[in-house]
C-alpha cells in the first residue's frame, strides 16, 4: 500500500507540476519564447581512467595483494531547434581487479552499458510531450564472488534492460528534468541459452524475453554543486501494471570531484531493486536460497586518476 501511495504521489506531484504556472502563460507570447529558443548541438564528455594497487611483504597485521583497473566514459549529445530537443546520453564503464596471491587472475567488478535517448516537445515552456529509449546491458561475463570457478551467472546481452516510454517531461531548471509516463513498455532480455533456460532475472524458462507494462518516472539531476565538483544522479521508478504495489527501483549517483585539469577523484553509489530479479542463485545441495531471493542491490566505487573532458558543458 505504501508503494501505491508513493507511484500515486509522483504522477500528482508531476500533474501539478505540468498545471502549476498555467495563468501565466495566458500572458506570455509563447511562439516568441519558442522561436528564439534554438540552440543547435550540444556535444561532450568525460573519460577517466583509474588504478589501485596493494603491495605487502611480511606484513605483520595481513592483508590481501590486489590490481584493479577502471575505465569510464560518460558523453552526451543534446540537438534544440525550437519547441523540438532531442537528448542522447551514454554511460560506459569497466573495470577488473585481480588478488595476486591467488591464481584466479582478473575479474571484473564493474561492466556496464547504459544508452538513453529521448524527444520532447514543447507545449509550454519547461513542460514538452515526450517519448523515451533506453537500453542497460553488460559486456563480458560474470561469475558468483563466492564461486569463481563456477560456470558464469551473466553475459553479453544476458541480462539487458530497455524501456520504450511516452509521456510528460517537466525542466524547471537546466540541470533538472522530471519525466513521468502512465505508458511505458519494459524489456529484460536473457540473450543466453543456458542462462535463459533456468530463467535467470525473471523470464520463463526457455524464454529470451519478458515484458512489462506500466507506469514509470524518471528524474535526472546534474550541476556543479561546488566549485570543481559536480553531482550527477537518476532515479528510475516503474510499476508493472498487473502488480501494481511492487515497484523497480534503480537509483545512480556519481560525484565527480577535479584535482586539476587532467587529475580527478569520484565516488559512484548504485542501488536498486527489481521484484522479479533473484539476487541469489539456489543452493540445492545445501537447501538454501531456494525460490527467488528478493533484495536492494548495492554498489559503490571510488576511485582516483586520470580525466579529460571534451566539448560542451551541460
Amino acid at each position: 500500500m505504501k508503494k501505491i501511495i508513493l507511484l500515486l504521489s509522483l504522477f500528482i506531484f508531476a500533474g501539478s507540476a505540468f498545471a502549476q504556472e498555467a495563468d501565466v502563460m495566458e500572458f506570455v507570447d509563447s511562439k516568441k519564447i519558442f522561436k528564439n529558443d534554438t540552440t543547435g548541438w550540444k556535444k561532450g564528455g568525460y573519460f577517466g581512467l583509474n588504478g589501485n594497487s596493494v603491495g605487502l611483504s611480511n606484513w605483520a597485521a595481513g592483508g590481501q595483494q590486489s590490481v584493479s583497473i577502471g575505465a569510464l566514459a560518460d558523453v552526451f549529445a543534446i540537438y534544440s531547434n525550437g519547441r523540438g530537443t532531442w537528448e542522447n546520453y551514454g554511460k560506459f564503464g569497466y573495470g577488473a581487479i585481480s588478488l595476486t596471491d591467488g591464481n584466479e587472475g582478473f575479474q571484473k567488478n564493474e561492466d556496464n552499458v547504459d544508452i538513453l535517448s529521448k524527444y520532447g516537445y514543447k507545449i509550454v515552456p519547461k513542460r514538452s510531450i515526450a517519448g523515451l529509449v533506453q537500453l542497460q546491458t553488460q559486456i563480458f561475463q560474470g561469475y558468483d564472488p563466492e564461486n569463481l570457478e563456477g560456470p558464469y551467472i551473466s553475459n553479453a546481452f544476458a541480462p539487458a534492460f530497455g524501456l520504450l516510454s511516452f509521456g510528460l517531461d517537466y525542466k524547471p531548471k537546466k540541470h533538472l528534468s522530471l519525466y513521468v509516463s502512465p505508458a511505458t513498455g519494459k524489456f529484460t532480455i536473457v540473450g543466453d541459452e543456458r542462462l535463459s533456460d533456468a530463467g535467470a532475472y525473471g523470464v520463463d524458462s526457455g524464454s529470451m524475453f519478458r515484458t512489462e507494462i506500466g507506469a514509470y518516472f524518471k528524474m535526472m539531476y546534474q550541476k556543479d554543486v561546488m566549485k570543481n565538483i559536480n553531482l550527477q544522479s537518476r532515479l528510475d521508478l516503474f510499476a508493472n501494471y498487473e502488480t501494481i504495489d511492487k515497484v523497480d527501483l534503480n537509483w545512480e549517483n556519481t560525484l565527480n570531484m577535479k584535482v586539476n585539469k587532467y587529475i580527478s577523484a569520484f565516488v559512484f553509489v548504485h542501488l536498486r531493486y527489481d521484484h522479479d530479479i533473484d539476487t541469489k542463485p539456489d543452493d540445492v545441495a545445501n537447501n538454501k536460497n531456494i525460490g527467488i531471493q528478493r533484495n536492494i542491490q548495492f554498489k559503490y566505487v571510488i576511485g582516483v586518476g586520470l580525466a579529460y573532458k571534451i566539448g560542451d558543458v551541460l
